[in-house]
């Protein structure tokens, strides 16, 4: 198959997913009438998934499978891009699946077109199957500004992530875009800004493409001391896409603020629910520059005002305990 015939490259990192990553690999399988190809990257499974996956492949001629030591899902993406000769370039996770009959709804739209992006929606899937429709954007349009999406990407996370975009590989390849293999949280959010900065046509197109599962994402499950060191990388990202585009303008800041506020105000007590020491908590606070983010604000809520001084106090039992009533702030 020529480069120019595949139409969509489908990357699915693998690690140890040997009871989801046939659901994921269905669903990609139905797609009728379109061009596309399969690549799956092994990041070091030690389950049945490489067998798995294998099995399900094996008479596919539009299908990669590599295998790689554990180097974590950027190392793993990357690979993939590597690998990839699709015209788009389309990530899914190896417990999400996709609906084939909107993606060929999608390529029908932009077949005349050459896109940068194509955005779409998705559903969150809880474990009893239950669906939460998550809609991006009001109505289907055309993105051909920076600061629309810039806007959006610094102070909310409705377009951070990667699952639910096509890229045009192009792009990616002559700019040399590729994930950040040392950020381990907020991964999505870098390659986004990169990737962004490089578009000029992008278009969201109002349908529900994508299922994510979020059975898996239970708090004790999924919190690790790590998710603390990546917030000033993010943080100042977010400040300099602010300052570029935004004239340095001060609601945005606050916006900004506010959001790592509840960021570092979740992580702590999410530590202390997974029984970290105070001592283990408070070293990540040593770094300067997420104390910055709670600085006080003249304008800053009650709310945010007690969250900032029990932060900046290191006032956490308090933080746990509020957290515990109030589940979210």
């Amino acid at each position: 198959m020529e480069k120019s015939e595949v139409m969509v490259s489908i990357i699915i990192p693998v690690y140890n997913a040997e009871k989801t990553i046939e659901r994921c690999i269905k669903s990609i399988s139905e797609i009728e009438d379109l061009s596309y190809e399969i690549i799956v990257i092994d990041d070091g499974s030690q389950d049945n998934s490489h067998k798995i996956v294998q099995q399900l492949l094996k008479d596919r001629k539009n299908s990669i499978i590599v295998t790689q030591k554990n180097q974590g899902p950027s190392v793993a993406r990357n690979t993939g891009i590597d690998y990839s000769r699709g015209k788009y370039i389309m990530f899914v996770d190896s417990d999400d699946w996709i609906d084939p009959k909107e993606l060929k709804r999608i390529t029908d739209i932009i077949k005349t077109c050459d896109y940068d992006t194509i955005m779409y929606n998705s559903y969150f899937v809880d474990k009893n199957g239950n669906k939460t429709a998550r809609k991006r954007f009001d109505k289907q349009k055309n993105i051909d500004e920076h600061r629309t999406l810039f806007k959006v990407l610094v102070t909310s996370y409705e377009i951070n992530c990667i699952w639910n975009n096509l890229y045009n590989r192009r792009i990616i390849s002559e700019n040399s875009i590729f994930f950040d293999k040392n950020t381990k949280n907020g991964e999505d959010l870098l390659f986004n800004i990169k990737y962004f900065e490089k578009t000029k046509r992008n278009i969201y197109i109002d349908c529900k493409l994508y299922n994510h599962s979020i059975d898996s994402l239970g708090i004790t499950n999924t919190f690790f001391m790590g998710k603390f060191d990546d917030l000033s990388t993010t943080y100042y990202e977010r400040i300099r896409i602010r300052n570029l585009y935004f004239n340095d303008n001060d609601e945005l800041l606050k916006s900004i603020k506010e959001m790592y506020t509840k960021v570092i105000y979740r992580y702590i007590a999410l530590a202390k629910i997974n029984k970290f020491p105070d001592r283990a908590i408070n070293s990540k606070l040593e770094d300067g520059r997420l104390l910055d983010i709670t600085e006080s604000r003249r304008d800053d809520s009650i709310k945010y005002k007690i969250i900032k001084y029990f932060i900046r106090k290191r006032k956490f039992g308090l933080i746990y305990m509020m957290y515990k009533i109030q589940n979210v702030i």
